[in-house]
């Protein structure tokens, strides 16, 4: 009835429980022995301080009890009485402040268009720009995006009105 198999378990198994129980039979007498030497330790500390005699230091102990409670030593304070987190009430009236700076001008944005090329033809001069990886072919005078309104294209700039405060913006696309 008992498998061979089962035998390969049960004998290291037993063989490994008998061995430990020998090596912890050793550590504790290891321990017994550190135990003992605390012990001893602890004998010749206690032999070493010295007796106090008390009615010499009766007196010194009653005032520190009398002055335990008493609101004349240093940092003693009561916490928990009523407290008034309000600030402090001002008597004087603030001194005056600066007069406000003026508001900044307001100023158009940054010209949203690259400059990729121009064709010059019979009808005048075209600018390929790019806003966003979209081209837009523009001349004199065309209105993009209701905002821009191109003013002029010379040879080394491109001048853009931001219709909405009316500012004239330059876009440089060469030299001279």
């Amino acid at each position: 009835m008992f498998s061979f198999n089962r035998w390969l378990i049960w004998i290291p198994l037993l063989v490994v429980t008998i061995y430990w129980s020998f090596q912890n039979s050793d550590e504790e007498d290891d321990s017994v022995e550190e135990i003992d030497y605390v012990n001893q330790m602890e004998r010749s500390l206690l032999r070493e301080v010295p007796k106090i005699d008390v009615e010499q230091i009766a007196p010194r102990l009653n005032e520190m009890a009398l002055t335990k409670n008493s609101s004349k030593r240093p940092g003693n304070k009561d916490l928990f009485s009523a407290h008034d987190w309000n600030p402090p009430a001002q008597t004087k009236a603030p001194p005056p402040s600066a007069p406000a700076p003026a508001p900044a001008k307001i100023s158009a944005p940054p010209i949203p268009y690259l400059y990729i090329g121009k064709l010059e033809t019979e009808n005048g001069v075209s600018v390929f720009l790019n806003r966003l990886g979209e081209t837009l072919i523009a001349k004199k005078n065309d209105v993009l995006e209701s905002k821009y309104r191109i003013e002029e294209i010379t040879v080394e700039k491109i001048e853009f009105r931001y219709l909405p405060l009316d500012e004239v913006q330059t876009l440089v696309i060469g030299e001279k």
